[in-house]
């Protein structure tokens, strides 16, 4: 299934594989460059992988799916820094509180 997803600057990252598998189904035309689904991030975190993101010069826009984390403080702050990136995270109101 993801192997036939246009390829694209979307970057889809999710805690839930299903979430993933939903979205791709749904909106695959779209276009993605990382479909990331992090389970219950042993390794990696939503921090780890903002980071890598905002460097990441084929991804214009982060699209998140967080059912919950430890480290909101984290996400938070990588958040930030996507803003300042200019890679489109969140709607009107999440940019004026975060940028």
């Amino acid at each position: 299934m993801f192997s036939e997803v246009e390829k694209g600057r979307i970057a889809l990252v999710s805690q839930s594989g299903g979430i993933c598998h939903y979205i791709v189904h749904q909106f695959g035309d779209l276009g993605f460059s990382y479909i990331l689904h992090l389970g219950n991030r042993c390794d990696v975190d939503f921090p780890d992988v903002l980071r890598f993101l905002a460097k990441d010069e084929s991804t214009d826009v982060v699209a998140l799916y967080i059912e919950g984390t430890e480290n909101g403080r984290g996400i938070f702050e990588e958040l930030k820094e996507l803003c300042k990136r200019e890679k489109g995270c969140g709607d009107e109101i999440w940019k004026e509180q975060c940028c």
